[in-house]
C-alpha cells in the first residue's frame, strides 16, 4: 500500500493515492488495537509496524489526503515498546524478536526507555498490561537508582497470536536483574519451517507456568 501511494504521488494518479489511503486505513485498523498493540505477538514487529505506519502517515500528509482515523492508534504504539524495553535499552525478545537496541521515538516514553532516561518524558507507571497478552513491570525508571540497576519482568497471557510471528508463550515469564537477562525468552531463531522453528515457537522453549 505504501508502494502504491508512492507510485500515485510520482505519477500523479489521484485514484491510486485514494486507493492506497483506503488500504492503509483498513490494514492499520485491522492490525493495531485500541491500545496501540499489534496482532503479531512479537515486540520486534511492534517496532517494525510503528516505523512503517509512521512513514505511511507522513506520506499521506504529503499527498494532501486526510489521514484515516485508524492512524490515531499508531500514536499509542510507543507505550508497549517503552514498557517492553529492558534496563539495558534492548527489547525483551518476546515472539520473533531479536536482541537489538530499542527504537528512540522522540517525545514519547519510548524515547526515555531507549536512552536509559537521558531524554524524553518519564513514564508515569512501573507496570502496564495490554489486552493482547502483555503484562510488563519493573522496579523503577532510574529515578531512585542507576537506570541499568533496575529489574524487569514480563508475563504473557492469553491464546497464541494468530500470526506467523507469535509463539505458544501463554503464561511465559522473563526476568532481568543485576545487569543481565536471568529468565530468557527464546525470541527469533528462524522462520523456515522445520524442527528448530517448531521448538523455538513451542512451550518447551519458554519459561511457562
Amino acid at each position: 500500500a505504501i508502494g502504491l501511494l508512492e507510485a500515485g504521488l510520482t505519477l500523479r494518479r489521484a485514484a491510486w493515492i485514494d486507493l492506497a489511503a483506503q488500504r492503509l486505513g483498513r490494514v492499520v485498523g485491522a492490525s493495531i488495537d485500541s491500545q496501540g498493540v499489534m496482532n503479531e505477538g512479537a515486540i520486534f514487529y511492534q517496532r517494525y509496524w510503528y516505523a512503517r505506519a509512521a512513514l505511511a502517515r507522513d506520506r499521506l500528509r504529503a499527498s494532501g489526503r486526510a489521514v484515516p482515523a485508524a492512524f490515531a492508534r499508531v500514536d499509542r504504539m510507543p507505550s508497549l515498546l517503552a514498557h517492553a524495553t529492558l534496563p539495558d535499552a534492548t527489547y525483551e525478545t518476546i515472539g520473533d524478536t531479536n536482541r537489538g537496541s530499542a527504537l528512540r521515538i522522540p517525545g514519547t516514553i519510548a524515547e526515555y526507555a531507549a536512552t536509559r532516561g537521558r531524554s524524553g518524558p518519564v513514564p508515569t507507571s512501573r507496570f502496564a498490561t495490554f489486552s493482547r497478552g502483555y503484562a510488563l513491570g519493573r522496579s523503577g525508571w532510574g529515578l531512585a537508582r542507576p537506570y541499568t540497576d533496575e529489574t524487569f519482568y514480563s508475563v504473557r497471557f492469553g491464546p497464541p497470536a494468530a500470526t506467523v510471528h507469535g509463539h505458544a508463550d501463554g503464561s511465559a515469564v522473563t526476568l532481568y536483574g543485576y545487569g543481565s537477562r536471568l529468565l530468557v525468552d527464546p525470541g527469533y531463531y528462524t522462520v523456515s519451517a522445520g524442527a528448530w522453528r517448531t521448538f523455538f515457537r513451542g512451550r518447551t522453549a519458554h519459561n511457562v507456568v
